[in-house]
């Protein structure tokens, strides 16, 4: 179904701001995902368990609109740590309170206290969402990788609709635990085979097995373009979306059938809702920030890293 989507920026209005601390980053989720601030309404999501003490929150988006009411807990690196520099974020398709996870999703981890790196934008809908971490005053498209990563969480655009297991958490590119980000890390440098998450099956049963980009080529890869914008006539690029599938096509679903022709397991599950890239090359690298074309009548936001941009976020409508 549709979804409108809502553009959050720590520039806004009564938005709140990142202070190097976990409370100050659950917090800013809190307004956006939840609460609202401005006059800007939250997402929908909902706020499920909270273990103030020790720093821990799980955030649930809705199951109104197709969503897949997937759960995802964030929490300090450094047990009951406020000021832990890294954070650390685990998603599951159930959860029956704080560290209950069910059919959980690989550790993910994401640094948080880092002076200098408290701007950051939020673009999501009751389903899903995008976020960045950005200078205090970012000025062009570049940005030192391993403090300004990029997350997504939430449900991908499944081709399989209704899909019970689509629920994901992802901003580290291996499919293992990752307990520590690296400058390779983020959505903002995806790849053919950056993880994606575990996924259930489309009918909310099975193992969850890996899921992977494919067909994104390297969206981090600086070709020259750090003066060129995304608006003709300065430059006219082939823009595609970012597909989620299994690691090989000869993977086998629960009943032993082959991913490339199950109705269950898919080898091609969907693809990042909202993502449209640019495959082997970034852009807008020198520009001012934020550059927002218009690709097909749809305003496009821009998820930078060191060299630029090749990741562009809807700020329209999702999972249409």
């Amino acid at each position: 179904m549709k979804l409108p989507v809502t553009l959050y920026k720590s520039t806004d209005v009564g938005a709140p701001q990142l202070d190097n601390t976990v409370t100050g980053f659950i917090n800013v989720l809190k307004k956006c995902l939840v609460d609202g601030y401005g006059t800007k309404a939250g997402l929908g999501w909902s706020l499920d368990f909270e273990d103030v003490i020790n720093y821990k929150a799980v955030f649930r988006n809705s199951t109104l609109n197709g969503g897949s009411g997937g759960y995802c807990q964030f929490m300090p690196a450094i047990a009951g740590s406020n000021t832990s520099s890294t954070l650390w974020f685990k998603a599951a398709n159930y959860m029956g309170g704080i560290d209950g996870w069910v059919n959980p999703q690989p550790l993910r981890s994401f640094f948080i206290n880092t002076s200098g790196y408290n701007g950051w934008v939020l673009i999501g809908t009751s389903r899903g969402f995008y976020f960045q971490r950005l200078y205090d005053n970012q000025l062009n498209h570049a940005a030192q990788n391993q403090y300004s990563n990029a997350l997504f969480v939430g449900d991908i655009h499944s081709f399989h609709e209704p899909d019970l297991g689509c629920f994901a958490a992802t901003a580290n590119q291996q499919s293992s635990d990752d307990t520590s980000p690296s400058s390779g890390d983020g959505v903002a440098n995806l790849r053919d085979s950056f993880s994606i998450g575990k996924l259930i099956d489309v009918d909310g049963g099975g193992t969850a097995v890996e899921y992977e980009t494919f067909g994104c080529g390297y969206t981090y890869f600086n070709a020259g373009g750090d003066d060129l914008k995304l608006d003709p006539p300065s430059l006219n690029l082939t823009m595609r979306v970012c597909e989620v599938s299994r690691r090989s096509q000869s993977d086998v679903d629960r009943f032993g059938t082959r991913c490339t022709v199950s109705s269950i397991s898919p080898y091609v599950r969907g693809k990042l809702p909202g993502v449209l890239l640019i495959r082997d090359v970034c852009i807008c690298k020198n520009i001012t920030y934020p550059h927002t074309p218009t690709i097909g009548g749809e305003s496009y936001y821009p998820i930078i890293n060191a060299s630029g941009v090749g990741i562009w976020v809807n700020t329209g409508y999702w999972y249409d």
